[in-house]
């Protein structure tokens, strides 16, 4: 009874001993297959979150790719921008979403409220060290350790930047029916009303990077309908106005087309343009780019 026991102690030891090695080998052939980024190379970035990523069609502008994903804050689209630049990507220009939800204190809880995180997580992980250290940002950590280790340690992968790049979303048609009130609640009335101080000081970041880089930055609205504009809190666009005036008088190019008079047939929900919107939009913005 003993030697048997001591015999199914023995196996299982040797088990959790090849499981760890099988772990650690993974999480090698995960850590150095995280340092290829394998992009193609384009003069010009669009960047931020699902905004741009529906609207403005990189196919349709010379030599610009369009890496923008749906509920990206610009905590993670500075770290994303980093991470590409000391990969060595060669950059001439970034044109960076810039609307007034970009500020608003919902940017903060996008790692902690079940809504966002698992998308998030999964998503970002690859940037998990630097996430982690942003101070004051509310993060789910355990659920974040979870989600890293599913896909360090699992499986060996490749091409792992591919799950944050982004690209550009067409959406067709609409979705249905329209509540402005509802997205303008989720939006600029989740938990902490107000404005992320966070998020404007890493639209900063970005700014300052990009121009250290020697990389023009563009800070560009893409276009809501008038009924959904007129429900945004009015100090979130106070706040918006002194931040475009201030980086107007820093001689950034913003481009505001927030207030644009899109068809409401042009818009795929309450706060995205839909395929033929885009159409629109991105001929408007090349237009104003060639004037630059």
């Amino acid at each position: 009874m003993i030697n048997a026991f001591k015999k199914f102690i023995l196996t299982l030891i040797s088990f959790i001993a090849l499981l760890c090695c099988y772990f650690i080998l993974i999480f090698i052939i995960n850590i150095n297959a995280k340092e290829e980024v394998n992009l193609d190379q384009y003069d010009t970035l669009i960047v931020g979150d699902s905004g741009l990523g529906a609207s403005l069609d990189p196919k349709n502008l010379n030599s610009t790719q369009n890496i923008c994903q749906n509920s990206e804050p610009y905590y993670i689209t500075y770290l994303k921008l980093k991470y590409i630049i000391e990969k060595n990507i060669k950059l001439d220009t970034i044109i960076l979403g810039f609307g007034n939800h970009n500020i608003s204190n919902y940017n903060e809880y996008k790692l902690i409220d079940e809504f966002w995180k698992n998308r998030m997580f999964n998503t970002y992980y690859l940037l998990a060290n630097d996430i982690i250290n942003i101070k004051d940002l509310k993060i789910d950590y355990i659920n974040f350790f979870l989600v890293y280790s599913r896909n360090m340690f699992l499986i060996p992968k490749s091409n792992h930047h591919k799950k944050f790049i982004g690209e550009y979303k067409e959406l067709i048609g609409q979705s249905g029916a329209t509540n402005y009130q509802k997205i303008i609640n989720k939006v600029y009335f989740h938990k902490d009303y107000g404005v992320s101080e966070l998020s404007i000081s890493y639209l900063d970041s970005i700014v300052d990077y990009s121009k250290k880089n020697n990389i023009t930055p563009i800070l560009l609205s893409s276009p809501v309908p008038s009924s959904y504009y007129n429900l945004i809190p009015s100090n979130m666009k106070e706040r918006y106005y002194k931040l475009k005036q201030r980086f107007i008088e820093d001689g950034i190019h913003v481009i505001d087309l927030t207030k644009s008079q899109h068809n409401s047939d042009f818009f795929y929900n309450e706060d995205h343009l839909n395929s033929e919107g885009s159409k629109i939009f991105t001929k408007e913005v090349k237009r104003i780019l060639s004037k630059l």
